[in-house]
């Protein structure tokens, strides 16, 4: 899942984008590009410009059952390498604790599920669907103990490059 400083991107030496060009490691790497969905091509992370219609994940933007499948979709293709307790093992980072939760500041929620979406499952990135994606990134909002609400996550991107978390 979401990659601590490019840790666990090693054994994926053979990733390729949508058109079958091979991405090269320093392309992949999560701790000086975001991804673009449509490409696989990395695009230089710029902090983005304050925005009026931002918010905030400590606003409830999940539901429960969407945390709910997207817990079902980690336990079949995340549990093994991040473990069902999401603590990471070997190379596989830990993706709950304040070491996540810190991480995740300086991030936009739409930076958090393009990562996700571009580098996981190891060696088969941009291989499930648009919906597991976010689901995995709604259970791990609540693994993160970041609130529910009352709508799902959608993939919306420019709603998630302006989703924050920041304390609204």
């Amino acid at each position: 899942m979401l990659g601590l400083g490019g840790a666990g991107l090693a054994g994926c030496a053979n990733v390729q984008n949508e058109d079958g060009a091979a991405v090269s490691r320093d392309d992949r790497d999560v701790a000086t590009a975001t991804m673009d969905d449509r490409t696989a091509v990395p695009v230089p992370e710029e902090a983005p410009a304050p925005d009026p219609m931002g918010r905030s994940v400590w606003e409830g933007v999940y539901t429960e059952e969407q945390a709910e499948r997207g817990r079902l979709v980690y336990a079949r293709e995340c549990a093994s390498c991040h473990l069902t307790d999401l603590s990471g093992g070997g190379f596989a980072p830990p993706l709950v604790g304040s070491a996540v939760t810190e991480q995740w500041k300086t991030r936009s929620l739409g930076n958090v599920y393009a990562i996700i979406r571009t580098t996981m499952p190891l060696g088969a990135p941009v291989s499930l669907s648009t919906d597991d994606y976010i689901d995995v990134v709604a259970y791990l909002l609540d693994a993160n103990e970041y609130p529910a609400g009352d709508h799902e996550l959608t993939v919306d991107r420019p709603l998630l490059d302006r989703t924050t978390f920041e304390m609204p």
